[in-house]
């Protein structure tokens, strides 16, 4: 009887650990506004989770954080990075962090954040991750940051509206991705966890890139949305993972577009 009921629990936690793993898990970075004024001070959160399920996990430190200006330099961030907060997570604890900085020019601002590699299945995983902060000109939005795996907006990524087709290209390290495909997911972030969830398929949606690494995803609802880009995974080893995420802003029609949550 012992026996079985161990069996029973242990099929369980299996059941338990395959179905987490299915979930897609990834790096969360916010700003407390998507748009902003020169001189203003912006707060970014970071956090690694379930987005759609406001569901964290453990963030180990980024291991670098970074701001391309809209005349193209480069101020470094990782050093500003802070413990912001621990959650508990079981028996162990999700950490959370948080930066701030002051744009000093107008125009857009790239977050340009890598994570630490992370475990994934058999192998490791890294995140490299980017947001576009609107300071009051449209300049420099669809610059590209030589990310390993990098999403380029083609459509400007502010000014949104519910509904809208966002189109963007997937980048190789500073080029377009000529050979072969990426998948691309997109998936909603929800400020507090749904009392409901939609079936799995609805959660994450998810499709192929065409020549030249291009797609088009639509955003049906207001809210921050991930735009995840990742290449196919040939063998689970210990090899380093690339995956590309675009964090997005889709205001409320009757929201004032300068305000970001």
């Amino acid at each position: 009887m012992r026996r079985t009921v161990r069996l029973a629990t242990a099929l369980v936690v299996v059941l338990f650990v395959a179905v987490s793993a299915a979930r897609a898990h990834f790096t969360i970075v916010l700003p407390d506004a998507s748009s902003v004024r020169k001189g203003d001070t912006v707060r970014l959160d970071m956090q690694f989770g379930h987005p759609f399920e406001h569901e964290l996990a453990d963030m180990p430190p980024p291991a670098r954080l970074a701001l391309r200006s809209p005349t193209g330099t480069i101020r470094e961030l990782t050093n500003a990075v802070s413990l912001y907060r621990t959650l508990p997570l079981g028996s162990g604890k999700a950490r959370t962090y948080r930066a701030r900085w002051q744009p000093d020019v107008r125009g857009d601002w790239l977050v340009d954040l890598r994570t630490a590699p992370m475990r994934h299945g058999a192998g490791l995983q890294r995140d490299h991750v980017k947001l576009v902060v609107h300071v009051q000109a449209e300049r420099g939005w669809d610059a590209v940051l030589g990310q390993p795996l990098e999403i380029v907006p083609l459509t400007r990524p502010y000014g949104l509206f519910p509904g809208v087709t966002l189109r963007g290209q997937v980048f190789a390290n500073g080029s377009p991705l000529a050979q072969g495909f990426a998948y691309v997911s997109v998936e909603r972030y929800n400020p507090r966890a749904p009392k409901t969830l939609p079936p799995e398929e609805r959660i994450t949606r998810t499709e192929r890139t065409g020549p030249g690494g291009t797609f088009a995803v639509t955003l049906p609802e207001a809210g921050w949305w991930v735009i995840a880009a990742e290449r196919p995974r040939r063998t689970e080893s210990a090899k380093v993972h690339e995956r590309g995420l675009l964090w997005v802003y889709v205001p409320p029609v009757s929201a004032d577009a300068k305000t970001g949550r």
